[in-house]
């Protein structure tokens, strides 16, 4: 894909035929001539970097902020800016027209015709402009976009799935935990009741005989007794039944008025399935609302509760009857209370444990997706700095490291730290960062492995035991596994042949660093602001320029410069001259080859041909070919 043409109804540029060629095309003219401009109108009918953009359409006033505040809004005024790209598919030959103005986002038409949703061809292309070179260099995370950026779209899509991934891992954390405690706390109840049994049975055994008509009594008041428990238990779940019952009401109102507006076609067919989605609603919606409600079935639940009451009378007066059978029966009837308590929490601890083992397993899954989705960016990753390293190893290597955790790992850790009083807390949390992955961490804490966590941060076990304390009491610590460790990328560049990081580089040198993670083959454009600044002139006509050359013929290069290297040595297709016709219209004082621009690249780039005859003359090199 490559930029034809930019257009603009208004402002500084509206009156500026930019025709662009597939390979490489050099925008010059003197200081204020609209060259950044051209750049971050691309930029901004593309929508390349949302932050950016952001603040080329600004319109706040002050003095203060980046140097191109404002510039998209003060140069395009009430315009709107309009690119026409040709593409090459696989579908074959199309061309997509996007246009935007200040107020609105982009919008493509493919052929002519609106496109629904943005094409993927607004995703495919890198915009550079002054000063990014080094931010990039600086930044961790922007030296690795600039890895992912020929895969982005393919990287993108799995970050945000191992994301989401994590989202859920640490959603399950909580449960898990609630599980656990909840198990904990059955077994202990287990282990306390086990003699509730035995004092049962011997109550039971030890119990004075009573009458056949107090036996008969007794078991019929048993009987009713769980009745009246069942009926509660069938009412709370029929009152649970329609409240996920009711909001069918609703849905089935707004089908049946959907259905309605099929008569409007004037279909027998339609009005067919509008009748029949009609009168289904309407006696779906009759039977839920008929249904009783929970008002009249707790009004028959407390009736029935009165009419049990009523009925046991001759049983609580046959229990006055025979104290001594009556205190027995009191004390079987509290322990087989307990015991069915007992029995229900032992069920319960069944279910509770499956669960568990369940959600562990799953939780144990998702971690081993995650990593496997993980290993995959990086080897993806790992492809791409190879094919540098094999193109540029000269001067630059590039060393990426697999799942190095981020930043906001270890603030989330002080945060988490704050008040507990731990010793070297700040240090604490650079280990712990640099040594346990976040589920490494939790299984950890979840398991209150105190000596397990020492001996990996060869720490005190007693600290080690506070730590986990603290952790525990927090549902942060399992949030933690929402935070996806990343890879890090380290460039070194061979200066005077001594290897030197990044950290280390000038910034000329981090520019320098940084510029052949740019040129490299791709099918979308590279647009640069003057990426000769800062750059060694040496480095621009031994490497830069070199691959210009050979890279202009597989991808289209759109640069801003004011180097005479670039255009020239790279032989340019197309060469724009930019001026200015009045301080708020830019004009083209010309447009062609490099030969056919030859007397503005000297007037401009090289400060006029008696300048470049008299540097030739002080450099001795009058004769081209010596």
């Amino acid at each position: 894909m490559y930029i034809r043409q930019l257009q603009t109804t208004d402002g500084h540029l509206r009156d500026v035929p930019l025709e662009f060629c597939p390979g490489l095309n050099c925008i010059i003219g003197a200081r204020g001539t609209c060259k950044s401009t051209i750049v971050e109108t691309i930029r901004f009918v593309f929508d390349d970097d949302s932050a950016r953009v952001k603040e080329l359409l600004d319109s706040s006033d002050g003095a203060e902020g980046p140097s191109h505040r404002g510039l998209v809004r003060a140069t395009l005024r009430g315009g709107t800016a309009r690119l026409y790209l040709d593409e090459d598919s696989e579908a074959g030959a199309r061309t997509t027209t996007v246009e935007r103005d200040t107020a609105s986002q982009p919008r493509a038409y493919v052929d002519g015709v609106k496109a629904i949703e943005s094409p993927a061809i607004l995703t495919e292309i890198e915009i550079y402009s002054q000063g990014d070179l080094q931010e990039i260099a600086t930044s961790p995370a922007k030296r690795l976009a600039l890895i992912d950026r020929p895969y982005k779209s393919r990287i993108d899509g799995w970050r945000q799935q191992a994301d989401s991934i994590a989202t859920a891992i640490a959603a399950l954390g909580p449960q898990i935990r609630e599980l656990r405690e909840a198990i904990d706390s059955a077994v202990k109840l287990q282990a306390d009741g086990m003699p509730l049994r035995t004092q049962l049975a011997e109550v039971q055994r030890n119990r004075p005989a009573m009458s056949s008509e107090m036996s008969a009594r007794r078991a019929e008041f048993q009987r009713r007794e769980q009745l009246q428990g069942r009926a509660r238990e069938v009412v709370a779940s029929y009152q649970e039944l329609l409240a996920t019952l009711e909001p069918l009401v609703e849905r089935f109102r707004i089908t049946a008025s959907t259905a309605n507006s099929l008569h409007e076609a004037g279909s027998p067919k339609l009005d067919e399935i509008a009748k029949v989605i009609g009168s289904a609603s309407e006696s779906a919606t009759k039977l839920i609302t008929g249904l009783a409600g929970p008002t009249h079935l707790e009004g028959l639940l407390l009736a029935a509760q009165e009419e049990f009451q009523s009925s046991s009378v001759p049983y609580y007066d046959a229990l006055k009857q025979e104290q001594a059978v009556t205190d027995a029966l009191k004390l079987e009837d509290r322990l087989a209370t307990e015991v069915a308590t007992l029995e229900r929490v032992e069920a319960e601890l069944v279910s509770r444990r499956d669960r568990l083992s369940s959600l562990e397993t799953e939780r144990n899954a998702l971690r081993q997706e995650l990593q496997d989705l993980r290993t995959q960016i990086y080897h993806r990753r790992l492809d791409e700095v190879e094919r540098i390293n094999s193109e540029f190893s000269d001067n630059i290597v590039l060393a990426l490291n697999h799942g190095t955790h981020t930043e906001r790992y270890r603030a989330r850790l002080n945060e988490m730290l704050a008040g507990s009083r731990l010793r070297d807390q700040s240090a604490l949390c650079d280990q712990i960062a640099a040594a346990l992955p976040p589920a490494t961490l939790v299984s950890l804490v979840d398991d209150e492995d105190a000596p397990g966590i020492a001996s990996i941060l060869n720490r005190d076990p007693g600290q080690m035991m506070r730590l986990i304390s603290h952790l525990s009491e927090t549902d942060d610590l399992y949030r933690l596994e929402s935070e996806v460790a990343d890879d890090e990328l380290e460039i070194t560049m061979f200066v005077d042949e001594s290897p030197r990081p990044v950290s280390e580089m000038s910034k000329g040198q981090k520019a320098t660093a940084i510029l052949p993670l740019l040129l490299r083959d791709a099918e979308y454009p590279l647009v640069l602001d003057q990426p000769e600044d800062d750059l060694d002139n040496r480095f621009i006509y031994e490497t830069l320029v070199t691959k210009i050359s050979a890279l202009k013929t597989k991808r289209q290069l759109i640069f801003v410069t004011h180097n005479a290297n670039i255009p020239v040595i790279g032989e340019a297709e197309k060469v724009f001259v930019m001026t200015m016709s009045d301080p708020n219209q830019a004009a083209l004082l010309g447009v062609g080859s490099v030969d056919q621009m030859q007397d503005q690249i000297v007037l401009l780039l090289e400060g006029g041909r008696r300048a470049f005859e008299l540097r030739s003359e002080t450099y001795g090199f009058t004769n081209p070919t010596s």
